[in-house]
């Protein structure tokens, strides 16, 4: 049985307690402390890539098992791909690297990690932020089914004296807020753009899918 381990013992960028992130994680079922993960992990940093280390027998007492475990994963990168994401299991428990990392590198657990150039296996720590979810949306790839080619900029078809023109607007906080009508799909994108900043949306938000 695992036990609880002490806390992290410094804060994140952002002046959180590690300790109160590690309850959060553990709260998922997820009990691994600073010290417990530095021993089960090497994280290239150049790289990104987390590797496996040997295991002692305060993971394994069973000299046999033990051994057969290390032959088999120690030194090989951790994890699978699943969805876009790496992730490997903690005792069971199923993790994404990226959290796992982002825990070496500050100290404490993460809420939503954003992978910044859009692409879920860039795990270099400067490729990786710690924000909420609604931030993680505005940082979000141009969906499959958008047809201008430009998020939050579509096409209207009005019998008035608009006639055919373009429609801009942008998502806040769960609310739509209509930005206006425009005769050139130009100026509703520029609308667009301007609304982003407004409103804190990334520069990359609005990219192709990968």
């Amino acid at each position: 049985m695992l036990r609880r381990g002490r806390q992290a013992d410094r804060h994140g960028d952002d002046g959180r307690s590690a300790g109160a992130s590690w309850r959060r994680e553990e709260e998922c079922g997820v009990m691994v402390n600073l010290d417990t993960a530095r021993k089960l992990f090497r994280y290239d940093r150049e790289a990104g890539k987390l590797y496996w280390k040997e295991r002692g027998p305060e993971f394994q007492s069973d000299d046999a098992k033990r051994r057969t475990w290390n032959t088999r994963w120690a030194g090989k990168e951790a994890g699978s791909i699943r969805q876009g994401y790496r992730v490997c299991e903690v005792f069971g428990r199923p993790m994404k690297i990226h959290r796992i990392i982002w825990f070496l590198e500050k100290g404490c657990w993460p809420d939503v990690i954003d992978h910044i150039d859009g692409d879920g296996l860039n795990n270099r720590i400067d490729n990786l932020r710690d924000v909420s979810q609604a931030e993680n949306m505005r940082n979000a790839a141009r969906p499959n089914d958008n047809t201008s080619g430009r998020v939050g900029v579509s096409r209207l078809h009005r019998t008035d004296h608009w006639g055919d023109c373009w429609q801009a607007y942008i998502n806040v906080r769960g609310k739509r807020i209509a930005l206006g009508l425009f005769k050139s799909f130009e100026h509703a994108c520029l609308a667009r753009e301007d609304a982003e900043r407004q409103y804190g949306y990334h520069a990359n938000h609005g990219r192709a899918a990968a």
